[in-house]
């Protein structure tokens, strides 16, 4: 009885520590496409332009993602780890 228990437990933190790090490591993607964008904006805006949320509004379809306008989409870079594809950590 203790040792199912004993394995239920180990099998509880091995799925969610595979949920923390896909969780990580997509939030590593999302904050290098983060500054690839901000880097983006800052170079093709003066300096003192506010961002105007409203201009795109309507353009894109339901469920399709943006395209980002960096080179080589964030999936592609590889992190060593586990053989999970993470993004360059920069």
């Amino acid at each position: 009885m203790v040792l199912l228990e004993v394995e239920r437990l180990h099998a509880s933190v091995t799925k969610i520590s595979k949920k923390y790090e896909h969780l990580h490591c997509k939030n590593i993607e999302l904050e290098h496409d983060y500054r690839v964008l901000k880097h983006n904006w800052e170079m093709t805006h003066p300096q003192g332009t506010r961002l105007d949320h409203t201009q795109d509004v309507g353009h894109t379809q339901p469920n399709q993602p943006m395209q980002s306008s960096h080179s080589a989409p964030a999936q592609s870079r590889l992190c060593r780890g586990k053989g999970h594809l993470h993004p360059e950590s920069t």
